[in-house]
């Protein structure tokens, strides 16, 4: 066992917005968020834990008066790397200049939610006003002048998924992020209920898949395209379109993926949860990843049990490692060339969408297919 590469760490669940697509149900003030000295011996114990990677996360985080005191904590750790998840919509300027302060002391990484390229198409997936949609791309540029390392942060989605190569152009050509990050909707938290509403068809998510790929294959956008990435939470996300599509080879020369080469580099199984990361929620409850939050899969809680000690010895994260896979070996996924690498795809998906954590991910196709067949 190893420690986890990386963690979530939500700071608040308190959030200005509320997005139909939030992972979690962020909004009013967590009445249970821990205080300023629990998230000091939170951070002192990842560091202890070897954990590299931390995102702090929201809700948004600005939402806490002592945000300040715990990003200034962070210097402490400057062999970590430290990320801060914001919405870019509460950025005053004394705010602003204080973060800058703290920044050149130790570089903390900042990934703004965008998604849009105008205030009428960010508006229509994140709400807000027009001053709100000014204010985040306004911040966006301040940041990029000031050096700061800044990602825009994109959730694909039935309203965004038209315009995700538009808001990618803006984002890098107009306000000159470092990244563009694209993942693809999940069914968790707030989109749980919002789900059937907002969800787009496997159809489209491959049609953006195979698009991307071309983009980046042959450099269409001079160069300009390596700087856009794409997150994803199982190895069929990937796999099925680009097979479908006749650019399988492009998996390892576009994706750097490589089933063999993964499973001895990184983990055995695609899945994350349990095994490289781990999420906190602002109550110090923990759980296997970020779309578990919420659900039966509780590990414990920070405040009670020490992580290490939640991260080695609780029941579920036990599970995400061994019995956890055994959905591979259950039809149709026993007879898939991934099988081993996938494993039946995502346990909280089943969960959620299913009610039944112990069968194939229902968000496949080769699933759904089996299924109505």
């Amino acid at each position: 066992m190893r420690p986890p590469n990386q963690t979530f760490l939500e700071m608040t669940r308190a959030c200005n917005f509320r997005c139909e697509h939030c992972f979690s149900t962020s909004g009013p003030v967590d009445k249970d968020q821990m205080s300023t000295e629990d998230f000091y011996s939170v951070f002192d114990q990842l560091a202890e834990l070897g954990v590299f990677l931390v995102n702090m996360t929201g809700g948004e985080p600005l939402l806490r008066d002592d945000i300040l005191d715990l990003l200034e904590y962070t210097e402490n750790y400057s062999e970590q790397i430290h990320l801060l998840f914001t919405n870019a919509s509460l950025w005053t300027k004394e705010f602003f200049d204080e973060f800058i302060k703290i920044w050149k002391t130790h570089p903390i990484d900042i990934q703004v939610s965008l998604d849009g390229h105008s205030y009428e198409t960010y508006g229509a997936a994140r709400g807000g006003t027009q001053k709100d949609f000014e204010r985040v791309t306004r911040t966006i540029k301040k940041l990029v002048e000031e050096g700061v390392r800044t990602v825009a942060c994109f959730t694909v989605r039935k309203k965004t998924i038209g315009h995700m190569f538009e808001t990618a152009q803006f984002a890098l050509e107009e306000l000159g992020v470092n990244a563009f990050h694209v993942i693809p909707l999940f069914a968790s938290g707030r989109a749980i209920p919002n789900y059937e509403e907002i969800a787009y068809t496997f159809e489209e998510w491959s049609s953006l898949v195979r698009d991307y790929t071309i983009l980046k294959r042959d450099s269409l956008w001079g160069g300009l395209e390596k700087r856009v990435n794409l997150g994803f939470f199982t190895w069929y996300e990937v796999s099925y379109p680009l097979e479908q599509a006749g650019l399988l080879k492009e998996m390892k020369s576009v994706w750097n993926l490589d089933k063999e080469e993964f499973k001895s580099m990184y983990r055995k199984v695609f899945c994350e949860a349990g095994v490289t990361e781990l999420y906190i929620k602002s109550n110090g409850d923990v759980y296997p990843c970020v779309p578990s939050v919420d659900t039966e899969f509780l590990l414990g809680n920070v405040t009670e049990t020490p992580i290490r000690t939640i991260w080695e010895n609780s029941h579920w994260a036990n599970w995400f490692r061994t019995e956890a896979r055994d959905v591979g070996k259950k039809e149709p996924c026993n007879t898939c060339e991934y099988t081993d690498v996938c494993c039946g795809g995502c346990r909280v998906s089943a969960l959620i969408l299913c009610h039944d954590k112990d069968v194939p991910d229902p968000r496949c196709p080769i699933v759904q297919e089996y299924q109505s067949s």
